[in-house]
């Protein structure tokens, strides 16, 4: 880590650095300074102008360490930073923001919200023919139509979104995916 402070690399291979040092710290439970490291990659890739980068981190960011952060705060920088790459066409960074954003209005209680975010999602992974994003928005739909009472419907779609997510190699989606089927 040291050596990445130190470094006279450019900032895109700062930023894909500290990407890739964030999401390993992620995994070995040391969210605080993977979100540092995540932080800094989004800032050197903001400052390239490396706006599927920045969202790429971001989403990282709010799916999977969301916890230690505010909910308002990630609902505004989410929702900034799509807005931002909606301009730009469907990309896999908008995708992942947008499950991203699920997540948050789901640990906000905003289910009718995380259900349009989810079905977004699953639009532009539609437009992209990524069948990973495709099974992530899935999921996520189904979740929210779960939580909003509508049972038969969210089997039927969690049930659809299972070999896309088992065929992709997405496990740990497939997990959670699998464990709201239970209930």
């Amino acid at each position: 880590m040291r050596r990445l402070a130190k470094s006279s690399q450019g900032s895109e291979t700062k930023a894909r650095l500290n990407e890739k040092l964030g999401q390993v710290l992620g995994l070995t439970a040391s969210e605080a300074e993977a979100i540092g490291f995540l932080e800094e990659a989004i800032n050197e890739y903001t400052g390239l102008g490396d706006l599927e980068g920045a969202g790429r981190v971001m989403a990282l960011v709010y799916t999977r360490l969301s916890s230690r952060l505010g909910i308002h705060d990630g609902l505004s920088r989410v929702g900034n930073m799509i807005d931002l790459l909606r301009r730009r066409g469907p990309s896999p960074a908008q995708a992942s923001l947008q499950v991203a954003l699920a997540g948050l209005f789901q640990r906000g209680g905003e289910y009718r919200e995380m259900l349009a975010a989810a079905e977004q999602a699953g639009l532009i992974a539609h437009a992209l023919g990524d069948d990973r994003a495709i099974g992530t928005a899935r999921e996520r739909r189904g979740t929210a139509l779960a939580l909003l009472g509508q049972t038969e419907e969210s089997a039927v779609v969690l049930r659809s979104a299972a070999p896309l997510l088992e065929s992709s190699g997405d496990l740990a989606r497939l997990n959670l995916l699998l464990g709201n089927l239970g209930l």
